[in-house]
Parts: C-alpha cells; structure tokens; sequence
C-alpha cells in the first residue's frame, strides 16, 4: 500500500511538467480556441512516449546507458566532442545573422497531427533528462513484486497522469 501513495504522490508532483502544460497553453492562447483533435495528437505523443521509455528503462535500459556512457567517454569520442564544438563554435561566429522578421507574428492556421505528434514527442523528450518523479515513481514500480501486465499497466496509468494531470483535461 505504500508503494501506491508513493507512486500518487510522484505522479502529483509529476504531471506539474512545465512542457507538457506551456506548450498546450500557449497553442489555446495563440488560436484563441481549443483545438482538441490537434492537441488530442499532441498528448498521445507525450503519453505513448512517456510510457515507452518507462518500459525501456523497466526492462534495463540503464545498462544500454552504461555502454553508451563508456563509449561517450573514449578518446575517439573526447576528440570527436572537440572538433564538434570547434565547428560549431565556428558556424556561431561566422554564420551570417539571421533575417528577422517585423511585425506580429499570425498564429498558425492549421495544426497538422504529424506535426502536433513531432512537438508532444520533442516536449517530452526535452522533458526527459528533468523527470525526475517520473524515474522515482518507475523505480518503485520495477522494484514491486508484481508480475508484468499490472507493471505495464501502472505505468500506462504514470504516463496518462503525467500528461492529464499537466493540463490535458482543460
């Protein structure tokens, strides 16, 4: 039983995500109307995203991370790294000034759900690194003593709450 008010309370915390609640806001507030097909597109690409690296790190992705991490850590990698920012820092200083475009900026007209799909899967995944309740709340579900369909299904239930809880309800 404590496992599960832990797991509420991570989910609480959790679905208070700054990414999966501004960018919602931000596409209600520019339209000034609620497109729901769009935004319904937009949080099944947090959810599904959500759930599935909740799968990959329940099924031990953290040692593909571990070799990955090594690997990232070699002298080819280091040099890699170097030259990398040298050329971008190059491209930064040398690259021509964008063109800045005048006036107000018209909302977009048209929501597409491929596109409304690449933003919710972006947000999470910008999101990812900071989801910290998220991985708390996977840690405890990996580490109960239940068999894989209820896992699969509290952590469904994790990715909903994240994405619902943020504003997807409104």
């Amino acid at each position: 039983m404590g496992d599960l008010l832990a797991l509420l309370g991570l989910a609480l915390l959790d679905s208070m995500s700054l990414g999966t609640l501004v960018i919602p806001l931000v596409l209600v507030i520019s339209r000034r109307r609620v497109d729901a097909v769009p935004l319904f597109f937009y949080f099944a690409a947090v959810v599904l995203l959500y759930f599935f690296l909740g799968i990959a790190i329940a099924l031990g992705f953290d040692l593909l991370s571990d070799v990955a991490g090594r690997i990232w850590d070699s002298e080819p990698a280091q040099w890699f790294k170097v030259v990398a920012g040298l050329g971008l820092l190059a491209y930064g200083i040398f690259a021509p000034d964008p063109v800045k475009r005048e006036g107000h900026r018209a909302p977009p007209r048209s929501l597409h759900p491929g596109a409304m799909v690449a933003l919710g899967a972006g947000a999470a995944l910008t999101e990812a690194a900071t989801m910290v309740p998220y991985l708390a709340a996977n840690g405890i579900i990996t580490s109960m003593d239940i068999g894989w369909s209820l896992r699969l299904a509290l952590l469904a239930g994790l990715s909903v709450k994240r994405c619902v809880g943020s504003g997807g309800s409104h």
